[in-house]
Order: C-alpha cells, then structure tokens, then sequence
C-alpha cells in the first residue's frame, strides 16, 4: 500500500515538474505584455483607441440586431475565460456554444497568433484592426494569464474566497483616494439605476477580478505593476469589494445592474461630441440670425 502511496506521489510530482516545464518554455519565445493583452481582451477598441466595425462579427450567432461588442474577445469567450452558450433568436430556437481560451495556456505564442490572424479561420481575422504587436500582447496574456476563477469564486454563491480583512488594508491604502471609503465615489450605471464596486463585486465577481488583474482599459493603474502587489493580493482585494455596500436602489435588481454597469462604455465620448456640437450650431445660427431679426 505504501508503494502504491509512493508511487502516486512520484506521478503527481511529475506532471507538476511536466507542467512548470512546458510552461516555463512557452514563456521563452513570448514576446508580448500579458498585462495589456488582458486589457485588449476585455476591449481591443478602447485600448487601441479605434472603432469597432459598424457590423456584427462573421462569427456572431444573429445578424440582427447589430452588437458591435460582438468585435471583443470576452462577448464570446467570457470573463472566467470559459466560453459562453447564447440562445439566438431563430425558429426553431438554437443554443450557440463559444468556447473557452483555456486551450491557449503554455501554448505556442504562433499557434495563438495563428487564431487571431485568420491562419486557423478566415472569419476569426483580426489582423485589419490588431497589429503584430497587439497579437503579441493578446497572446501573452492567453498563455501565461489565465486562471480558473473557480480556485476563488464559489460556482454557486459566487463569493470570494480571500482574506477580506487583507484586502481592506490594501484597499484603504492605494483605492480609497479614488473609489470612496464606500466604494460608492464613482458612479459605474447611471443616475437613476448606480452601480457601485460593492456591486461589480458582488454581482459579477468574475469580471470584477479580471478588471483587479488587469486594469481598466481606459487607465493605466494596475495593481501589480504600481503596488507591487502579487496574485493573492488582488484575490484580497477583490474579497474586500464584495463587503462594501450596495447602491440602494441595485440591491433587487441585480439583471439591471448586469446592463448598466459595462464600464467599457464608459469613456465612450461620442454622445457628448454630437451633443456639443448640436450646442455650438444653435449658439452660432443665433448669433448670426438673430440680431437680424431684432432689426427687423
């Protein structure tokens, strides 16, 4: 019995061994940043600065209506990474499976690239809007980035297994100046339906981690890079979030919450460009037309 015990043990100590190798050698020919690649997961467009394609994805499971989210890797692929099943809107209805990018750690950086570059399928090409180095970055954060979110979330309760009082006193310490001592300075929904980080937390824990990983794709704060923090510090944090309280009016409608709270929008300016310039026309048509008139 005890032979049997040892020799499991061995087995075990090799696939682990097997495992740090094979990834440590698809670490070798990387090239990119993983930090800015899970930035460009989340959001290629607001990270590049570009438009996303007035169209949907060739890929897209409805032509319509238009989503144009349906351009950004985690729409499909989701944010704990493991695909997704969307129910389209045909006759007789149909359940579309996306998969998960957990085939992509310690691969290959080209074998990676090979799916974003339309290698492996023509209509998953993105190479008309990533450049080479983006790809590079994209792939560097599939092969060395990913982690099963289920090692800290419960599937069930979706609450995170970290150490909250931890995650207070970093929390305290470098997000307070920002977020509030409630979390509740920055607004994440809207007036009448606000969304807090108590809410992001709680309702969607694993889009809530990625974004302590990774960074919002509109800034450059990032906890591992500015504070020097580790993997488990994050998962503190993100523990702490899930204490803060609620927006009052969220706290019974968490599908509202679900809607609202897409911060990739957030710095989406267009409406404000187009309102600014709907003020500037009426200012200049009633400067020029109406002295006119008052002559009159």
């Amino acid at each position: 019995m005890a032979k049997k015990i040892d020799l499991l043990i061995l087995l075990v100590c090799l696939c682990l061994i097997f495992g740090v190798i094979s990834t440590a050698s698809a670490q070798d020919g990387i090239e990119g940043d993983p930090l800015v690649g899970g930035r460009l997961y989340v959001a290629w467009d607001a990270v590049l600065r570009v438009d996303l394609p007035f169209e949907n994805h060739p890929l897209w499971h409805e032509e319509e209506p238009i989503d144009f989210n349906s351009w950004r890797c985690v729409t499909c692929h989701g944010w704990d990474y493991k695909g997704r099943e969307i129910s389209a809107t045909s006759e007789p209805e149909e359940v579309v499976t996306y998969p998960g990018v957990f085939s992509m750690v310690a691969e290959l950086e080209e074998n990676v690239i090979a799916w974003l570059d339309g290698s492996n399928n023509r209509d998953h090409d993105f190479s008309d809007f990533l450049s080479n180095h983006d790809m590079q970055d994209l792939s560097a954060f599939l092969i060395t980035d990913l982690v099963d979110a289920d090692l800290f979330v419960e599937a069930e309760t979706g609450r995170v297994q970290g150490a909250a009082k931890i995650g207070e006193v970093l929390y305290k310490m470098k997000c307070r100046e920002c977020h509030g001592s409630d979390g509740a300075r920055i607004n994440f929904g809207t007036a009448k339906r606000p969304a807090f980080l108590g809410n992001l937390a709680t309702i969607n824990p694993w889009r809530t981690a990625h974004i302590v990983r990774f960074g919002h794709v509109y800034t450059l704060v990032h906890p591992r890079v500015n504070f020097g923090w580790t993997f488990y510090n994050e998962i503190d944090l993100l523990a702490y979030l899930q204490h803060l309280p609620l927006a009052e009016k969220m706290k019974d409608d968490e599908e509202v919450v679900e809607e609202v709270i897409d911060y990739s929008q957030q710095g989406d300016v267009r409406l404000l460009i187009y309102g600014a310039a709907g003020i500037v026309v009426v200012i200049l048509f009633g400067n020029i037309f109406a002295p006119r008139w008052n002559r009159e």
